[in-house]
């Protein structure tokens, strides 16, 4: 009867750690996330790469506008000079110009 009595109390032990046990997994499981926040993952990567592409397109743009306007920085820069070298040619010949009249004319006689 002795043996029978220490047999129950060994299961008892045994059975009181093999709920301990499954008391714990239950707190591990409940703390691991189940299948909603796995779809809402899913979502969020989706929209993630959506807004990624779209950075994309717009960072490309930028850049295709930034060399735009490096392009008509240039083009500005060198119709400025265009036109600075054409005033000079202008002045040049205007005075020439003047100059010629004023020999045609003659000298000033007092």
């Amino acid at each position: 009867m002795i043996g029978k009595t220490e047999e129950s109390v060994n299961c008892d032990l045994v059975l009181q750690e093999k709920e301990k046990l499954y008391l714990e997994l239950q707190v591990i499981f409940s703390k691991q996330p189940g299948p909603e926040v796995a779809a809402q993952v899913s979502a969020y990567q989706s929209y993630l790469k959506s807004i990624t592409n779209q950075m994309k397109s717009v960072a490309a743009e930028l850049n295709m506008n930034h060399s735009q306007v490096t392009d008509y920085k240039d083009e500005l820069e060198r119709v400025g000079r265009e036109l600075q070298e054409t005033k000079r040619r202008f002045f040049d010949q205007k005075r020439r110009n003047q100059l010629f009249s004023t020999m045609e004319e003659g000298p000033v006689e007092n």
